[in-house]
């Protein structure tokens, strides 16, 4: 699997293993692996991939929040338990 995402580039053993990890806690693959050519841009497609789970989490909690307000009893279980 790894190997495939990384087309051009053979991964060491420690970035082999950060990509395990990122898989393992995410369960989906890091984006924009094919552009790894080496170690400098190993590094800028891990911080994109940090930027990109960023924006990703806040627009599930945007969503979250959005729908909760949604729910026809929100006002009235928020304001009244306001102090």
């Amino acid at each position: 699997m790894i190997s495939k995402l990384f087309p051009n580039k053979v991964l060491t053993n420690e970035e082999a293993e950060w990509v395990r990890r990122y898989y393992s806690f995410f369960g989906f693959e890091p984006i924009e692996t094919e552009m790894v050519v080496d170690e400098v841009t190993f590094i800028a497609m891990v911080k994109k991939n940090v930027i990109w789970l960023e924006d990703f989490v806040n627009d599930g909690i945007n969503s979250i929040e959005s729908s909760a307000r949604e729910l026809p009893y929100y006002e009235k279980v928020v304001y009244s338990n306001a102090t």
